[in-house]
């Protein structure tokens, strides 16, 4: 696996690129036709992992002074988007009044941290696999790495709760089976050994939760 992904990473980038170009599109009509909260939200949050893939996948055609600017931004629409994990959950339940309204409230705490930490974050620069990108850096602060954590990991939890609640209430296996994928394939790189690549993996278990 490791070869794969150290000779294909550019390839493989480009594929989950152009698979959420295609989940965008696809979110577009159908938020347009339907015009429901939750093709609205997923179509955001795909937006937001377009951009990401889309400037890794040109870290080393951008100018050299654009990057760290465009890379800024990366982390704060990551701050931003990923916490819409949980409305989107809540919206597939079709939660109205107090309970939705609960949601949006954690919702907009956790965006918060959310752009703390894409603005507090550390940028150092990284060209691995033949991707060219800027990561968060050892001096970031503590309580960046802290809501790093929270936006990598525990928007999965909750995620998978909504999941086994729709099959359960609405028999619709779709939110659960997106919040496996992003378990799964967040765990996938420490289990294989190739967390150096969780970059990578992580971003097809996104991709994965709202396609």
């Amino acid at each position: 696996m490791r070869n794969i992904l150290m000779n294909y990473a550019p390839l493989i980038l480009t594929i989950f690129t152009l698979l959420e170009l295609a989940t965008a599109i696809l979110l577009a009509v159908t938020a347009c036709k339907r015009k429901t909260r939750l093709a609205w939200l997923s179509l955001i949050l795909t937006l937001g992992l377009l951009f990401d893939a889309g400037v890794m996948l040109g870290g080393h055609f951008l100018p050299a002074d654009v990057l760290p600017i465009i890379s800024r931004f990366r982390y704060i629409f990551h701050g931003l988007m990923v916490p819409l994990l949980l409305p989107i959950g809540a919206n597939a339940l079709q939660w109205k009044g107090r309970k939705r309204n609960v949601i949006y409230i954690i919702t907009a705490v956790i965006m918060a941290a959310g752009l703390y930490y894409g603005f507090a974050v550390q940028l150092e620069r990284m060209d691995f696999a033949g991707i060219l990108r800027y990561i968060s850096g050892e001096n970031t602060p503590s309580a960046a790495k802290v809501i790093e954590s929270i936006l990598s990991f525990g928007t999965i939890l909750p995620l998978l709760a909504f999941g086994i609640a729709a099959v359960i209430r609405r028999k619709r296996p779709f939110v659960l089976i997106g919040g496996l994928m992003m378990f799964v394939f967040s765990a996938l790189g420490s289990a294989t050994g190739n967390t150096d690549f969780i970059f990578l993996i992580s971003d097809a278990s996104v991709d994965n939760a709202v396609s």
